[in-house]
């Protein structure tokens, strides 16, 4: 591959804040690795001095593995990491980090439960303990969770309770010396504002930072970035607003125009050719997102001279839409027994109908991260492999984006959409799109719908060459808007609509 105009643009920035809008399929980690490239190569920058931060393990190793091979090498003195891989060191060399320990997900959900049953709370499941470590971690991204737990002044009974339940929580996890991941951006942000010397060591040590999925990033992830990078300001930031999906960590799209107003003479870059995805996906996705107002206004242009296929298709219940989706996917394979095909959808709950329409049509599958209690032990048969272990990295090597896949070529991978993110797949299948479901019930704001549109936009955008979208419908169409007029349970999604028109 070779770069276009806009892609060489920001490979040879030199020193100084960049922000490098990318969006879906623009080739962002092929900026990254040859930006580090040029860096060392062309700009006289000693690897060691190079700090490239990612949100997941295996995203990092991947950034690795691509740099190496480009470079013909086989190792680097370049750091390649987490941010949390990368800020438990800072506070291991701080010399106060102490006897804590960092806590899994897992092992947060049993403290949760602890902390409810200490309370004599008759809401001890595993679920209500994710719902509120989920909110709990919001707050604290947002760095509002002092103030959540210390305010008593409020007359819902029920978020009094999760207060205290909060609050204990907290405790358990002081007696018994753990730290859970929110707790180490804080310490870390911490020890970098109360050390002097550490954070000149740090700052002396990475005199370049490169930052993937910047769009991501929370609060105090943000303010921990500025510390470090403030001395020398070489901070590379590749992200797209667009595809700013965890609000719930306290990502906000917003941080991309934050680092405009906060950087000076900020050198800005702008990716929008997609090299992943046919014409039509392009162009029937870019419909979507542009009905967002909080967001920086572009046009994606797709580099593909064939023109792809969206299909569309409406049904009036779950049982004939789930037979038609399995239906396409068996003709799809059909057609090309090679093809990596994906059932995106927006929970981790795996509805039995569609376990069973799959099965019907002899179409093998995996599902990623389900939903345990969603299907019975008959349903865990040769045809389905459910792997609550599945990683990202896992994910990857199946969705064809590395050599020597395991999965038989004609399997199906089911998975949220949120886990799609980074990956892409020759045929993608979206069903349930409907109100309540895509947007989530739950979301109400103006804000939370453009996060939803933002979830269904990174979906479509995985698609490189087919796009089934199934819509639940038993309204009756008023105009070209959305469906009014109430004749049943299902009213088509939003964000179907928006995509068509």
């Amino acid at each position: 591959m070779k770069a276009d105009p806009n892609q060489q643009a920001a490979i040879k920035h030199g020193s100084g804040p960049a922000l490098v809008s990318a969006g879906p399929g623009s080739g962002k980690t092929y900026v990254l690795t040859h930006r580090i490239q040029f860096l060392i190569q062309n700009f006289g920058v000693s690897p060691e001095k190079i700090l490239v931060l990612t949100f997941s393990k295996a995203a990092a190793e991947e950034m690795k593995e691509r740099f190496l091979s480009l470079t013909g090498q086989n190792k680097t003195k370049v750091t390649f990491g987490t941010f949390h891989s990368v800020f438990l060191k800072i506070l291991k060399n701080s010399g106060n980090f102490g006897s804590f320990r960092v806590i899994s997900e897992t092992e947060e959900n049993f403290l949760m439960q602890k902390a409810m049953k200490q309370m004599h709370s008759s809401l001890q499941s595993c679920e209500y303990a994710d719902r509120l470590l989920a909110r709990y971690h919001a707050l604290k991204a947002k760095d509002q969770i002092s103030s959540y737990v210390r305010d008593n002044d409020s007359t819902k009974k029920i978020e009094s309770i999760e207060k205290r339940m909060l609050l204990r929580y907290e405790i358990l996890k002081k007696q018994e010396g753990l730290l859970d991941y929110d707790d180490m951006l804080y310490e870390t942000r911490k020890q970098l504002c109360q050390n002097p010397k550490l954070l000149g060591d740090v700052q002396k040590r990475f005199s370049f930072i490169l930052i993937d999925e910047f769009q991501d990033i929370n609060p105090v992830q943000y303010e921990i970035i500025r510390l470090i990078g403030k001395k020398h300001e070489n901070i590379f930031a590749v992200g797209d607003d667009d595809q700013s999906i965890y609000a719930f960590r306290g990502a906000t799209p917003a941080v991309m125009k934050c680092f405009l107003e906060d950087y000076e003479n900020v050198k800005e870059y702008h990716l929008f050719r997609n090299y992943r995805s046919r014409k039509k996906i392009v162009k029937r996705a870019g419909k979507l997102i542009k009905k967002n107002r909080d967001r920086f206004r572009k046009k994606i242009n797709s580099v593909s001279d064939e023109a792809g296929e969206v299909k569309y298709r409406i049904y009036a219940n779950k049982k004939k839409e789930y037979r038609a989706l399995a239906d396409d996917i068996k003709k799809v394979i059909q057609t090309n027994k090679d093809v990596k095909c994906a059932i995106l959808l927006r929970t981790n709950a795996v509805p039995g109908d569609l376990v069973q329409a799959l099965k019907n049509n002899t179409i093998k599958f995996r599902i990623v991260n389900p939903k345990a209690e969603e299907l019975s032990e008959t349903e865990t048969d040769k045809n389905i492999s459910t792997e609550k272990g599945f990683t990202q990295k896992t994910i990857a090597k199946n969705a064809g984006m590395k050599k020597n896949s395991s999965v038989e070529n004609d399997s199906v991978l089911i998975m949220t959409m949120h886990a799609s993110k980074g990956l892409e797949f020759d045929a993608v299948f979206i069903p349930d799109l409907y109100e309540g479901n895509i947007p989530y019930r739950l979301s109400k704001s103006r804000e939370e719908i453009e996060e939803e549109r933002r979830v269904f936009y990174v979906a479509m955008t995985r698609a490189k060459e087919k796009l089934y979208l199934y819509g639940l419908n038993t309204f009756s169409p008023k105009k070209k808007t959305l469906f009014k007029k109430k004749t049943g349970k299902y009213r088509i999604s939003r964000f179907y609509i928006n995509s068509i028109f």
